[in-house]
C-alpha cells in the first residue's frame, strides 16, 4: 500500500513537473527546468564549454579567460552574482562557466537568485527560476459532481453516481 501511494506521489509530480512550463503564468523555457549536460567539472574551459569549478579545483579561482561568462553559485545552491570570469570559487558552493554559445545559455537561462543544483555524478546542472514549484496550486471554480454537461459549464466527474463513464463526447 505504501508502495503504491508514494508511486502515485512521485508520477503525480513528474506530470506536474511536464505541464507547468507550458503554462502562460510561467515565463521560464521548458529547457531552464530540465537537465543540462555540462562539458565537464574543474576542467579547462574551451570553446563552446559549460563547465562547473568547484572548491575541490586545483586553484582558489576559475583561471578562465575574458571569452565567456560566469555564474556564481554559493553553498545554498543560490546564483549570487553573473559576469566576469576568473571568479573566486566560493567554499561548498561552485561557479558555471561557459564561452561563446554556452555564455549565451548562461545570459538568457541564469538570474541572480536562481537557484542551480550540480549532479556531480550525471555531469549535470539543473536550473530552478526564483518562485518555481511543481508544488504549486490554482483554485478553479466548477459547476457540479456528475451532473449533466453544457455550454460553458465545467462538470467533475468522480463516478460517486455510480456510473463509469460520462457517457459525453
Amino acid at each position: 500500500m505504501k508502495r503504491k501511494y508514494i508511486k502515485s506521489i512521485v508520477t503525480f509530480i513528474a506530470v506536474i513537473a511536464l505541464i507547468l512550463p507550458l503554462c502562460p503564468i510561467m515565463p521560464v523555457s521548458a529547457a531552464v527546468i530540465q537537465p543540462s549536460a555540462l562539458n565537464g567539472i574543474n576542467m579547462e574551459r574551451n570553446l563552446n564549454y559549460l563547465v562547473a569549478y568547484t572548491d575541490e579545483y586545483k586553484s582558489s579561482s576559475t583561471g578562465t579567460d575574458d571569452k565567456g561568462i560566469e555564474a556564481v553559485v554559493n553553498s545554498d545552491g543560490i546564483v549570487t552574482a553573473i559576469g566576469g570570469n576568473n571568479n573566486n570559487i566560493p567554499k561548498n558552493g561552485f561557479i558555471l562557466s561557459g564561452s561563446s554559445t554556452k555564455k549565451t545559455y548562461i545570459e538568457k537561462n541564469i538570474k541572480v537568485g536562481y537557484a542551480i543544483y550540480l549532479d556531480k555524478e550525471a555531469v549535470t546542472i539543473t536550473i530552478i527560476p526564483t518562485g518555481y514549484s511543481p508544488f504549486s496550486s490554482s483554485t478553479i471554480e466548477f459547476n457540479s459532481f456528475n451532473s449533466t454537461r453544457s455550454d460553458n459549464t465545467l462538470i467533475i466527474f468522480n463516478g460517486s453516481s455510480g456510473k463509469k463513464t460520462t457517457a459525453t463526447n
